[in-house]
This record gives C-alpha cells, sequence and structure tokens, in this order.
C-alpha cells in the first residue's frame, strides 16, 4: 500500500474533500489547506512528500505558490498544478519552475493516483 504525505492546496472545499478521500483510500496522509500562503506554512513544517496546488487562489495563484515553494525548498518537492483553466502560457510556466505534473480539470480518480504515486516515488528515489 502506497504511503507518504500529500498536502493539496486549493479554495475549493469539495475538491479538497473528494482528493483527500481518493488519496486517503490509497494509504497516504493527507493534508489540506485553502490557500497558499497558508500551504507555504505547513511546508516549512516539514514532513510533506508531495503537493497538488490549484492554479486559480487567491490571494496568491498556483504560479506564485510554485515559484516560492521553489525558492525555499528547491526542486526536490514534487508539486502537481491542478487547474480546470489550462493554457500554453501556464502550462509552460509550470514546467519552467518544475512542475512534476500539470494536470486539468476534470480528470479521472486513476490519473490523479498515477501521477501522485509516480511523485511519491521520485522522492524515494532521491532519499
Amino acid at each position: 500500500m502506497p504511503t507518504g504525505t500529500v498536502m493539496i492546496v486549493d479554495d475549493d472545499a469539495l475538491l479538497l474533500q473528494v482528493l483527500r478521500m481518493l488519496l486517503e483510500n490509497q494509504g497516504y496522509t493527507v493534508i489540506t489547506v485553502s490557500d497558499g500562503l497558508t500551504g507555504l506554512a505547513k511546508l516549512r513544517e516539514g514532513g510533506i512528500d508531495l503537493v497538488i496546488s490549484d492554479l486559480r487562489m487567491n490571494p496568491m495563484d498556483g504560479i506564485e505558490f510554485l515559484r516560492k515553494v521553489r525558492e525555499e525548498h528547491g526542486n526536490q518537492l514534487p508539486v502537481i498544478m491542478l487547474t480546470a483553466y489550462a493554457s500554453v502560457k501556464t502550462s509552460r510556466q509550470a514546467g519552467e519552475l518544475g512542475a512534476f505534473a500539470y494536470l486539468s480539470k476534470p480528470f479521472s480518480n486513476e490519473e490523479v493516483i498515477s501521477i501522485v504515486q509516480r511523485g511519491i516515488d521520485s522522492v524515494k528515489r532521491q532519499a
């Protein structure tokens, strides 16, 4: 059974609940926060293996959140960007900032599980 701690950063409470249930059913520990500032504070506490972040949030959008994660934690932490508003520009920005993956809503449960597992596996290989 998979193990690891995943933090989900999204201002959509229903999506947070759905992703939490999906990932907890796979054996992950899940932390949910509703904005990037809180997400950065949780990351500073340590113990998080992977982050899933929405792209459109306030007061800090997902690209700015990813930029700050990279400044504070380097490239070792996999960050999956999630959006219902996919564009070439944001996809390119996320890629340039080292996003592990870029998922467009709607997505399948299998797709999320597969990408999260690959991200967690990449962390274990680095250790």
